[in-house]
């Protein structure tokens, strides 16, 4: 047998992935929004991005603490089944 430790693997859980594909591309606008107010000098796309910024953000927090909160439901679950 091997003495490494188990690779924790994500819940499949419907809130997080639904998160998960809302968040990226919203990051992904932001940073791009970032690069084109830089090059083209406008102010709009600034604006942009730090409303898409504080969105995207907002989504990783709830996101993270969704995380947390099924892995140690999980957790706990595999303590009561032992």
């Amino acid at each position: 047998m091997s003495d490494q430790p188990q690779r924790q693997v994500l819940p499949p859980d419907p809130m997080l992935r639904m998160l998960m594909k809302i968040g990226l591309p919203i990051g992904a606008v932001s940073l791009i929004c970032l690069w084109l107010a830089y090059f083209l000098n406008n102010q709009a796309l600034l604006t942009v991005f730090f409303v898409t910024a504080l969105v995207a953000f907002g989504i990783g927090l709830v996101y993270n603490a969704r995380l947390v909160l099924v892995m140690l439901r999980r957790k706990r679950e595999e303590q009561n089944s032992r």
